[in-house]
């Protein structure tokens, strides 16, 4: 064993009492850091797995937006900003396919909209209702939280909607039904659009509840994606490019239309291109002369090569959404897609940005934050106290070793070596009780873990990510807290130790 480690431990056996004190502190230290830190970790783990498995997955892919943009829209100042759909649907979809590390993706619409109920008084209701316009396929793939409680999912071109357990309650309760409405009653859901507000009768297809609870998930519908289009208006046209050929172009120039009928500045009789004959007519409806009949072939009509254009012919609407959502292998790869994606947009020109599951959640993944700075508050507040109390009881140490420390600076002792003792003898309390207390907190979430604690109401089941808290601690957060708590040992020592090195020899002969 080193000499200054003899000396130290020699130094803290005779001083032990104020020594326990300071390793009491430190111990207690790091056991509230070792706990809080572990259900710091915990909370965020069960908001980030709430938003993630509900709703959000790990990146939302919208089109770009001056503002904030969520799952729930954009966050304009004016608030009717419209969410844009995502330009190049098509492309990016044909590129996500490339991509590795992607497990699942699912197309979404948002929409709002005041349902009310056609048998009920004027007087009562109307209630609020998120939509959330959905392939139910690929979103039931994608999110398997709903429990189907009564009716069934959204089967594939199904019209209908989905409806939370919640939902269903409080919706009875407002419009204070007995018995209330369920799985094959009718809404009327009334919602804004871009060409004002549109009204549309929706059956009740099932009700549904969540696996494990989230933020806002519980307030959600879920609605087919055509009838939610139609509500809000949005463009169903062909929104690619038509290409056209020279001669077809110089058809809609700006004079054709009017040459075709060209009146004669002098006679004012309109002048035609071709002259209207007998034959010139009946030549349009291909018939050799009046004499002829003209006879219409309905098989022609619908010729098997027509009808199989028709039926390869991807709708317009197909590729009309305002999110795509991702699910990936892990929060680290959907950093690097995310990274990827957005140069890749850049790179290729396209209007779309890609966010992760905090953007999706917008203003409810606030809420994991918020109790992070409350509790990093609390750390900082409990480390000044901490540092306050070690410094006072470390210089108490060092007045009552005066005459100590004045003799060895009078046997020849430097400076140097009064530091490196006494800076040694504070990092071994901090070592020692710092392990015991780190320790201690294990411990104590072993316990906790091992009870059980029962989340009472859905905000802690979301906190507890899960309705029994089990705490999700991390070696890297354990151990950190020990590091942290003997940092604040060196903090406290330093005003300590300035006043050991100002201690002269002559003190050591002037003590009793």
């Amino acid at each position: 064993m080193p000499v200054l480690l003899r000396i130290a431990v020699r130094n803290l056996r005779q001083h032990s009492s104020k020594s326990l004190i300071i390793g009491i502190i430190m111990a207690v230290g790091v056991m509230i850091l070792v706990v809080g830190n572990t259900l710091i970790n915990t909370i965020d783990t069960g908001i980030e797995r709430s938003f993630i498995d509900n709703y959000t997955g790990n990146i939302m892919i919208t089109g770009e937006t001056k503002n904030d943009l969520s799952l729930f829209g954009v966050r304009s100042p004016s608030g009717l900003e419209e969410t844009p759909t995502i330009p190049d649907f098509e492309m990016i979809k044909n590129h996500l396919d490339e991509i590795p590390g992607i497990v699942s993706a699912a197309n979404q619409i948002t929409g709002f909209g005041i349902i009310n109920i056609e048998k009920v008084d004027e007087d009562k209701g109307p209630y609020m209702g998120l939509l959330f316009g959905i392939e139910p396929e690929q979103y039931r793939e994608m999110f398997s939280n709903t429990i189907i409680s009564e009716g069934h999912f959204l089967a594939p071109g199904e019209e209908g909607i989905l409806m939370s357990r919640s939902n269903v309650d409080t919706m009875n309760e407002i419009f204070e039904l007995n018995p209330g409405v369920g799985v094959g009653d009718k809404i009327l859901i009334t919602a804004p659009g871009s060409a004002g507000f549109k009204i549309r009768e929706v059956e009740i297809k099932g009700i549904y509840t969540l696996e494990h609870e989230s933020e806002a998930a519980g307030y959600i519908s879920y609605i087919d994606a055509q009838t939610l289009r139609v509500m809000k208006g949005m463009n169903l046209g062909n929104q690619g490019e038509v290409e056209l050929s020279d001669e077809e172009t110089s058809l809609l120039s700006d004079d054709s239309f009017d040459a075709m009928f060209e009146v004669d500045a002098f006679t004012g009789e309109a002048e035609l291109d071709f002259e209207m004959t007998e034959d010139n007519l009946f030549s349009i409806l291909d018939l050799d002369s009046a004499g002829d009949e003209a006879v219409i072939n309905v098989e022609d009509m619908f010729s098997e090569d027509d009808a199989g254009a028709v039926d390869t012919e991807v709708p317009a609407e197909s590729f009309t959404w305002e999110y795509i959502l991702l699910k990936t292998e892990n929060q680290r790869s959907a950093a690097r897609i995310i990274s990827e994606l957005n140069i890749w947009f850049a790179d290729n020109g396209i209007s779309a940005t890609a966010q992760d599951w905090k953007a999706a959640a917008g203003p409810f993944s606030t809420t994991a934050d918020v109790i992070r700075i409350v509790f990093n508050i609390a750390i900082i507040l409990v480390a000044i106290v901490a540092i306050i109390i070690m410094t006072n009881t470390l210089v108490i140490n060092v007045v009552e070793r005066t005459a100590e420390i004045g003799t060895m600076r009078a046997l020849g002792a430097h400076k140097g070596f009064i530091r490196r003792m006494v800076t040694t003898e504070v990092f071994t309390i901090s070592v020692i009780f710092g392990f015991i207390g780190m320790l201690v907190g294990v411990f104590v979430l072993v316990i906790v873990g091992w009870i059980g604690f029962e989340a009472t109401n859905p905000f802690l089941e979301i906190l507890f990510a899960g309705p029994i808290l089990k705490p999700v601690y991390s070696a890297s957060s354990v151990f950190g807290s020990w590091v942290t708590v003997i940092i604040i040992g060196m903090i406290a020592n330093i005003y300590p130790l300035r006043l050991a090195l100002k201690v002269q020899p002559i003190k050591a002969m002037m003590s009793e």
